[in-house]
């Protein structure tokens, strides 16, 4: 228990501290959630506006390339109307840097030999040059103004050219080594910067984009608007400008961006074009330059993770190729001043918490110094009134009063209340012990009384018990009696069958079998060892009987039916082939009839076994039934054998009607009083039988729950009401008839098991009634050694 004096001071240190601190602990979240809420605010302004920063950036750039290349489709269309115009009209052509000169090289390629300031010219090996071909790669040469203005004039041009469809190439900028650079088994028809410009793949015959490709003549990476070139319906060939992405990738790499953004190029394939340093590491495309991930949709602008950082991500599609131009802003960067004024603001709050956690360690003392003196004023008065009232409760006489001085009004009326108080109790306490003298002799006669009646309730009860039972037993003397007379009856008739046998067979056996023939009486003996005595039902008896008639008729023995029911009777059903020989020999009649009655004092002296055997258990279960224990001490016993005690002695009422199921568990012996659980059984099976009128099935079981023994009985008969079935266990509740039955039965059985510290429950319904009695098992060392 805590002292006044403490709970002062903490009180006090409390209601201080707490005020105080609250305060601050509120003016400090207030400028936290106020910093907080800044810094989100600024966050939001900063992302915004980077958000339309870079969607502008996105828009312009990608048109700035767009135009390019739009411009680049507008010259091609100029070769386009060029090219189809001179294979329209093939008559009309000029030699602008005047004759050609055309020579076949070592390797086959018929090329054009001399750089007269226009382009040059290859035919593939495997075109044969006919006169018509000399005058295409002749008259062609009308082509080259236009080819050298477009290149002269548009520095991402690098090369303008013409591919026929019988491989006949023409290409400016001049090539010197065009014979053996291309070499001399080059398909142009598998390349993109021809298929892709034939009617299957340009139906429509415009200016069409080929997919970045390594120039075959060494330009490098190269990117061709190319267009088919028509004489009417036939595709002559395709024309077309390269651009080398150069020029467009040191644009990209070379902007300028706010937030340190990185800016990339991709394809519609995924295929960068065009990267910083920065994103190659970032999206780990060392290996394979292709990114799909972050353009598969038409999302303009849109903020994604990419390892554990959050980036904005703007991408804006080229029509002309349909290329997307990406930016990639980390949004860390963004909010880098705002988090650096967060940071700094989070520092002053820090700052402000250790001033307050000095000023507060140095402001507790004083406030502690302070509570001592206040507490030490008010619990001094109070803890002497605490000490006189401890003397009080050692000698209350003793305790002399005397006033307490203190300025606090009401520590004074205190005190003057509590000298009252104890001249008050002084007096009480005199009345008390006079009054509690009287009362000791009072008690003592009381709890005399009530011992001695305690001792004749139990001695009661155990009479009630012991009365049960033998009401019980009374019930089934006429039973146990017949169960007894029955064996005894056997004996008797076995008794005067052996003696007849003895007084008049006995002499005549004798005679017989000296008139046997050694063989004979071998025969004989056998007979007699093949005697058996089973029991079986008549039905059986006449099967067997029918069958050895059928085979002693086979065997033609006379008298065939009086054989075969001595024989059955005998227990020789089947196997006769060994004895044929004994029914065929004249003395059969006769030795058959010495060998039945042999068998017939067999059978007696089964009887006799029988019978003694059944009744000595009918003895012994009325014996354990009957005894009656008054040590009241529990004992080991096999529960098995107290059930089977009570089912013994109820045999006679159940072998006519009633099916008995037995389901035993093999369990440890239990500490009981076994005496008193015959009677739980009794009463139990008892009012089974009552429940199914003595016709039905009764099913008894024997299992081991945890550390219980459970037995279930289980009866057929009508169930018992759900309106009385909170009644049954009460004393003197009864449905029976006046005069047969006194209620006590179940209130008995409950008693009995609530005594061995036990349950018993019941489930019924109409057909089926069980009751679980269930009886600790307690394994102690005495029932181990049992």
């Amino acid at each position: 228990m805590t002292k006044l004096k403490t709970i002062i001071k903490r009180h006090y240190l409390t209601a201080t501290l707490t005020t105080v601190i609250a305060v601050e602990l509120v003016l400090l979240s207030l400028y936290f959630g106020v910093s907080s809420f800044f810094t989100n605010e600024g966050m939001d302004l900063l992302l915004k506006e980077a958000k339309q920063n870079i969607a502008e950036i996105s828009t312009r750039e990608a048109q700035k390339i767009n135009q390019q290349l739009a411009e680049i489709s507008t010259l091609a269309k100029f070769i386009q109307n060029d090219n189809q115009r001179f294979f329209n009209n093939q008559d009309i052509f000029e030699l602008p840097y005047g004759e050609p000169k055309f020579t076949i090289a070592d390797n086959g390629v018929f090329y054009k030999q001399n750089n007269n300031g226009g382009s040059s010219l290859y035919y593939l090996p495997k075109t044969k040059i006919s006169k018509q071909q000399f005058q295409k790669a002749l008259r062609t040469e009308t082509f080259d103004p236009l080819f050298k203005n477009i290149v002269i004039n548009n520095s991402n041009v690098v090369q303008v050219y013409f591919n026929s469809y019988d491989d006949m190439n023409r290409l400016y900028p001049f090539i010197d080594n065009v014979a053996t650079q291309f070499g001399n088994n080059i398909k142009m028809e598998d390349f993109n910067f021809y298929y892709e410009a034939d009617a299957k793949h340009n139906p429509e015959g415009k200016p069409v984009w080929t997919d970045a490709y390594l120039d075959p003549a060494g330009q490098g990476w190269m990117l061709s608007c190319i267009v088919p070139i028509y004489r009417n319906d036939f595709l002559e060939g395709v024309s077309g400008i390269d651009i080398t992405i150069k020029n467009i990738v040191n644009n990209i790499l070379g902007l300028e961006l706010p937030w340190q953004a990185n800016a990339f190029l991709v394809n519609n394939d995924g295929m960068i074009l065009a990267m910083p340093k920065t994103i190659e590491d970032l999206f780990d495309v060392k290996k394979d330059h292709r990114i799909k991930k972050l353009f598969n949709n038409n999302v303009k602008l849109m903020e994604i993770n990419i390892k554990n950082q959050k980036f904005l991500i703007a991408q804006e599609v080229i029509p002309e190729t349909d290329w997307r131009l990406l930016f990639l802003v980390n949004k860390d960067i963004v909010f880098e001043p705002v988090l650096k004024l967060q940071t700094l603001a989070n520092k002053i709050g820090f700052a402000m918490i250790a001033f307050m956690i000095i000023f507060y360690i140095g402001f507790f003392f004083y406030l502690l110094r302070k509570s001592n003196k206040l507490s030490h004023k008010i619990s001094a008065p109070i803890i002497n009134l605490a000490d006189t009232s401890s003397d009080m409760i050692k000698n209350i006489d003793h305790v002399k009063t005397h006033e307490l001085q203190s300025d606090i009004n009401e520590v004074c009326e205190l005190s003057e209340n509590f000298n009252t108080m104890i001249i008050h109790l002084q007096r009480l306490f005199k009345n008390l012990e006079d009054a509690n003298n009287t009362l000791e002799i009072k008690v003592e006669d009381r709890t005399r009384e009530l011992s001695d009646a305690l001792e004749n309730l139990k001695l009661t009860q155990q009479e009630l018990i012991q009365s049960e039972k033998m009401a019980a037993l009374g019930q089934l003397v006429a039973g146990i009696a017949h169960e007894i007379n029955t064996p005894l009856g056997a004996i008797r008739s076995s008794v005067e069958n052996i003696s007849a046998f003895l007084s008049e067979d006995m002499t005549k056996l004798a005679s017989f079998l000296q008139k046997l023939s050694p063989k004979s009486q071998l025969e004989f003996f056998s007979l007699l060892q093949r005697i058996d005595q089973p029991i079986i039902t008549s039905k059986e008896k006449r099967k067997y009987r029918r069958a050895l008639t059928r085979k002693l008729d086979i065997e033609e023995i006379e008298n065939s039916d009086i054989i075969a029911d001595n024989l059955v009777e005998m227990g020789i059903y089947d196997n006769i082939k060994d004895i044929l020989v004994l029914l065929k020999d004249t003395k059969s009649e006769q030795i058959l009839h010495n060998a039945y009655r042999l068998s017939t004092l067999h059978k007696s002296t089964n009887t006799i076994a029988i019978a003694s055997e059944r009744a000595a258990k009918t003895v012994f279960a009325l014996k354990s039934f009957a005894r009656y224990d008054n040590t009241g001490e529990k004992v080991p016993a096999n529960l098995v054998d107290t059930i089977e005690t009570v089912l013994t002695l109820y045999h006679n009422k159940l072998k006519y009607g009633i099916n008995v199921v037995k389901n035993y568990e093999q369990l440890p012996p239990a500490w009981c009083y076994p005496d008193e659980l015959n009677q739980v059984w009794t009463n139990l099976i008892h009012n089974a039988l009552q429940a199914m009128d003595n016709k039905g099935s009764l099913t008894i079981e024997l299992s081991k729950q945890d550390q219980f023994a459970v037995v279930n009985i289980t009866d057929t008969g009508v169930g018992i009401p759900d309106e009385i079935q909170h009644k049954i266990f009460d004393p003197f509740f009864t449905t029976k008839p006046s005069g047969e039955g006194s209620g006590l039965g179940l209130d008995i059985v409950k008693k009995i098991v609530d005594k061995h510290k036990g349950k018993i429950d019941f489930k019924s319904e109409i057909g089926k009634t069980t009751f679980t009695v269930s009886i600790p098992i307690h394994l102690t060392e005495e029932i181990r050694n049992v």
